[in-house]
């Protein structure tokens, strides 16, 4: 299929600000026999500062780029991308610590304690080939907290109120 969003040149990153960190970040991947790397970046304070989940057909890699440097974090070959197939790439972040999912199954066999870059607001998707025939479809960033408007607030559920219990 050629829908969904491809590099337009090798190292392509697409950003959104979001209004607060970001605690559930997800995107489908649609490999193909030449994808190069797809991945999500989430916790992005400028190019030099942020966290990027990346899978291919040879395996999955956690980076963390912090002040212009790279280091891996995580790689394993055991989870890939397979070609012709969608994909789930998934990072759900509790902001003291986060865990990674390729169709629901955690990667690396851990959940990641990290605060680190936390507080930012800075999510997408990055591909690494220009030429490389992925697509990715279905992006989504959800906050890590949402208020609820005070008409919806109901109260503690076990607040008495009145002298008569109705069942």
């Amino acid at each position: 299929s050629t829908q969904g969003a491809a590099a337009t040149e090798d190292g392509s990153v697409a950003l959104l600000r979001a209004g607060q960190p970001s605690g559930l970040v997800h995107v489908v991947v649609q490999a193909g026999r030449d994808t190069g790397t797809a991945g999500l970046v989430w916790r992005h304070a400028d190019p030099d500062n942020y966290w990027q989940l990346t899978a291919s057909t040879s395996g999955c890699e956690l980076t963390l780029h912090e002040g212009g440097s790279s280091s891996t974090i995580a790689r394993t070959d055991a989870a890939r991308l397979e070609a012709n197939k969608m994909q789930s790439l998934q990072v759900a972040d509790e902001g003291d610590r986060f865990s990674l999912f390729l169709d629901g199954v955690l990667l690396f066999g851990k959940r990641f304690s990290d605060r680190r870059l936390s507080r930012e607001t800075g999510v997408g998707i990055a591909m690494s080939s220009a030429k490389g025939d992925a697509r990715l479809t279905r992006f989504e960033a959800h906050p890590m907290q949402c208020r609820l408007p005070s008409a919806l607030d109901l109260g503690q559920p076990w607040w008495r109120l009145g002298e008569k219990d109705i069942v």
